[in-house]
């Protein structure tokens, strides 16, 4: 009701007449991972759920660290 609505006033276009390829289905699951990690956590595979735990671990890393060196840069 809100979309039409929203199509009526101008504001949102009519949908196109085209299948979804697989680029762009994987770019909206990846981006629904990274919104909603713990929703999505069981759904993924066990070789998927390491490369999400992976990834966080890696940029709390990188983060820790550039903190450490804007903090400290004499340290390192």
């Amino acid at each position: 009701m809100m979309r039409a609505f929203l199509v009526y006033l101008g504001i949102e276009a009519v949908a196109a007449n085209r299948p979804s390829n697989q680029v762009e289905i994987t770019i909206g699951r990846l981006l629904a991972v990274c919104a909603h990690p713990l929703l999505a956590w069981r759904r993924l595979s066990p070789s998927a759920r390491l490369v999400v735990w992976s990834g966080y671990a890696a940029a709390a890393y990188a983060v820790v660290l550039t903190l450490l060196l804007l903090r400290h840069p004499s340290l390192f």
